[in-house]
């Protein structure tokens, strides 16, 4: 567990087993689409699924972070973006965690 800030606010980043699973936990209806992470406004909290490939994992960080950051922005604009900022990341040697 982990905490960032983001526009002046802390946000909770946890992995967990199961994204699904803990989203329902916190009385958040699901999507239908397949949860690799998600950000929960109410809780300032951003679950990312265990096990990501590392390259994979900034991308979902940095979608859920996006999505902290403006929860207005499109969905297609956070992918985008995420998908931009992860490949730059990591071409400049970011690997993360492990």
């Amino acid at each position: 567990m982990a905490t960032v800030v983001v526009r002046g606010r802390g946000w909770t980043v946890e992995t967990v087993e199961d994204v699904r699973e803990e989203t329902r936990r916190h009385g958040y209806d699901m999507p239908k689409d397949e949860l690799d992470g998600i950000c929960l406004h109410r809780e300032r909290l951003i679950l990312l699924e265990d096990g990501l490939e590392r390259a994979h994992r900034l991308e979902i960080l940095l979608h859920e972070l996006l999505h902290a950051y403006d929860a207005d922005m499109t969905e297609r604009r956070v992918r985008v973006l995420a998908r931009t900022l992860a490949r730059a990341a990591w071409r400049l040697g970011y690997r993360g965690r492990t």
